[in-house]
């Protein structure tokens, strides 16, 4: 791969374009863009967002830019951390997580069966997946593609009734723990519930299992080898281990069943944030940050309306989650987003119990709103490069990262939310570079023409 001072020199040349051009368009100093150029000095974050939301270089042109700088920057290992993030905004690891296994049950009894191949590891999954259980215990990994695959089918299917899952974070260079946090996120929006526990070690092996109501799967970190046998076989060791594990977990992903209780656990999971902290995001639906007192009044339904101090709730409740306007740094909004919002006026974050519908006009002011907030660095996704219709939104406030989710935006009524809220170090600081590279990006258009299409949608309504 070229140097990042390589490819600017070269793609600068390629559009006929001076460093004089490029450092009053951007703002960055001449004498910085050529050091840079000549390899004497880095870029700065801030400088290449600036030369990048100029619009002077090509699709490909950003991509390689952004490519070469990041890894200069961060490392390979970064980059496909990111790339993972991106899948699960874009929702490809809720579309990969309901394809489905093709393998062939084993036939069991009760004698112990002893598994010496991943195969067959996969058929005795899908076996007692099939008999279906009452109650199952598991610590699997959620990164091990067709066994994650097996058992969120048994979810979806209703084979399994009360689940309890627990994973453990890797903290490694691996893209593991955020895709993880996403399946965590995906099992929750259908019902299922993840928490955080330690992990279970035979000597210095990892070892994982699934405990139904009649069988117990033990089975090695590689997926390769392993036993099946009846629950009641279960050692007195195994089982203090494992109610262990259970007394010990922690929980980060929460199922709200409607938007009071959605936001009384936001507010709770939140009240702590101090205000002034800058607040970066990723949001799939638009968020209501920006809705005033007589917007709320008109969306207010009878239901809403009769509920004391609710309305009044609901229009202070992002300054809550946020820390107000004035703490939000940057902003990315999905294309689609914004485009929904437009032709419905239905803001995604309340029930349709409590809201009804913007009108036009609320939906032109709010964009309105929008557009005059000058110190947010507003930007939109490109949907050629980030086609995204899954309403998921993440910010980073003070130390910690949350996740907030609605399933399908085609459902009438509201079905809860779910939301994911942790103090992952590693987790955090991965967001909080990935809004810096996705905001470089040819994912997002850039600040100009972000404002652009958020001004000719605004005109487009303010002409009906």
């Amino acid at each position: 791969m070229e140097s990042f001072s390589d490819l600017l020199r070269k793609f600068i040349g390629e559009q006929d374009m001076s460093v004089y051009k490029l450092a009053n368009e951007s703002g960055v100093n001449r004498t910085v863009i050529q050091n840079v150029m000549a390899g004497k000095k880095k870029l700065p974050q801030n400088g290449l967002f600036n030369i990048i939301d100029t619009d002077c270089f090509t699709t490909a042109q950003v991509h390689d830019l952004n490519e070469a700088y990041y890894t200069e920057k961060y490392g390979e290992n970064t980059l496909k951390r990111f790339d993972m993030i991106t899948a699960g905004l874009k929702g490809q690891i809720r579309t990969n997580l309901q394809k489905e296994v093709l393998v062939s049950p084993m036939k069991i009894d009760n004698s112990t069966i002893c598994i010496n191949s991943r195969k067959d590891l996969l058929s005795a999954i899908k076996t007692i997946m099939d008999i279906g259980t009452e109650n199952f215990f598991s610590n699997f990994d959620f990164c091990t593609g067709k066994i994650n695959r097996l058992v969120h089918a048994a979810c979806e299917s209703g084979n399994i009734e009360n689940f309890f899952h627990c994973v453990s974070y890797k903290y490694d260079e691996t893209p593991d723990d955020i895709e993880t946090m996403f399946n965590m996120i995906h099992y929750a929006e259908d019902g299922f519930i993840t928490y955080i526990g330690d992990s279970l070690y035979f000597g210095d092996k990892k070892l994982y299992f699934m405990v139904t109501d009649e069988h117990l799967l033990i089975f090695d970190e590689n997926a390769e080898m392993g036993i099946l046998s009846t629950n009641d076989s279960i050692g007195s060791f195994l089982s203090d281990k494992i109610e262990g594990i259970k007394r010990n977990c922690s929980q980060e992903v929460f199922i709200t069943d409607n938007a009071i209780d959605y936001m009384e656990k936001i507010g709770a999971l939140t009240a702590t944030q101090a205000k002034e902290h800058s607040t970066v995001g990723y949001d799939g639906s638009v968020c209501p940050t920006y809705v005033t007192e007589d917007m709320v009044a008109e969306m207010a339904t009878d239901l809403i309306k009769s509920i004391p101090a609710m309305a009044k709730n609901i229009s202070s409740h992002f300054d809550i989650s946020f820390g107000g306007v004035e703490s939000i740094e940057h902003i990315i909004c999905s294309f689609d987003s914004i485009h929904r919002f437009a032709e419905t006026g239905i803001q995604e974050s309340f029930s349709p119990q409590f809201a009804k519908p913007m009108s036009k006009q609320n939906i032109g002011k709010y964009l309105r709103l929008m557009l005059g907030n000058k110190s947010v660095k507003w930007q939109l996704t490109n949907p050629i490069y980030f086609d995204s219709k899954y309403a998921i939104c993440t910010q980073n406030n003070k130390s910690r990262l949350s996740t907030s989710s609605c399933r399908d935006l085609e459902q009438d009524g509201y079905v809860g939310k779910t939301i994911y809220s942790t103090l992952n170090k590693n987790l955090f600081d991965d967001f909080i570079k990935y809004y810096e590279y996705l905001g470089t990006t040819e994912m997002t258009f850039s600040t100009k023409a972000s404002r652009k299409i958020l001004e000719r949608e605004a005109e487009i309504i303010e002409a009906e």
